[in-house]
């Protein structure tokens, strides 16, 4: 099959997403802004994340009127976008789960119908996923039956292919921000807790491990974290009242 300019302009403006500079929601929503910019049937996107134990959910849309129908699906637990995000079956690195007419659709009946009644004619649905797990589903709506042919649905399988790596890439670094953010404050812990027990056993003339017992027994009694007791000692601040944190009955 002949390469799609559009489908390739698609890639090209996936490829310029810069995951270091944007937050997941961001890369979803330039997802669906692609799809639509790039895909003339489609008229309006959305994207499904997959949660586990079959709990499905719209993060971002292009328009309000798709994501009332992406929730009558999660709610009826029918319709393609779900069908694309949570089946598990075969391979679902090129599944695509299509409406060609919502006016005479009989597999999902009820999302069949709110969709009709939405004015939407159309809609095809792609799996999101890397290898074998899921991430969800990249949903395209038209106001026209029929509105996907041949071509636009191998294209938009390409799309949804280049777009589930994005999104892999971008939760993966998601996930490592947090850990690195995690890291520091550790770090940051011990440091001020390790600062804090030294005064205390230069104050209290303790021993490294007492100065750990009043820090505990401090952040029991006011009932407030223990690097927090620690940081007040650390920088000396007054409590109310104006008194100096009270060690000596610890």
């Amino acid at each position: 099959m002949p390469e799609d300019p559009k489908m390739l302009q698609a890639a090209a403006a996936l490829s310029q997403i810069l995951l270091v500079d944007a937050e997941p929601v961001d890369v979803l929503r330039r997802i669906c802004d692609i799809t639509v910019s790039c895909l003339d049937a489609c008229d309006m996107a959305s994207v499904s994340l997959y949660e586990g134990k079959g709990r499905v959910d719209t993060v971002v849309s292009t328009h309000d009127k798709i994501s009332h129908l992406d929730r009558v699906q999660y709610d009826t637990r029918q319709g393609p976008c779900i069908a694309a995000a949570t089946d598990m079956t075969g391979d679902r690195r090129h599944a695509v789960y299509e409406v060609p007419d919502t006016a005479t659709e009989t597999r999902w009946p009820d999302f069949a119908r709110a969709a009709h009644a939405a004015g939407v004619g159309s809609i095809a649905a792609f799996a999101l996923g890397v290898g074998t797990g899921s991430i969800g589903a990249l949903n395209l709506y038209a106001l026209e039956p029929h509105a996907f042919g041949d071509e636009d649905l191998r294209a938009a399988a390409v799309f949804a292919a280049h777009a589930a790596v994005v999104l892999a890439n971008a939760a993966a670094l998601g996930r490592a921000r947090a850990e690195v953010a995690q890291l520091h404050e550790a770090l940051d812990t011990r440091d001020v807790i390790g600062r804090a027990k030294g005064i205390l056993m230069e104050r209290e003339g303790v021993t490294d491990d007492q100065a750990f017992e009043i820090l505990k027994r401090l952040s029991q009694h006011l009932n407030i974290k223990l690097r927090e007791v620690a940081r007040e000692i650390v920088e000396r601040p007054t409590r109310r009242g104006g008194r100096q944190l009270d060690t000596s009955g610890a």
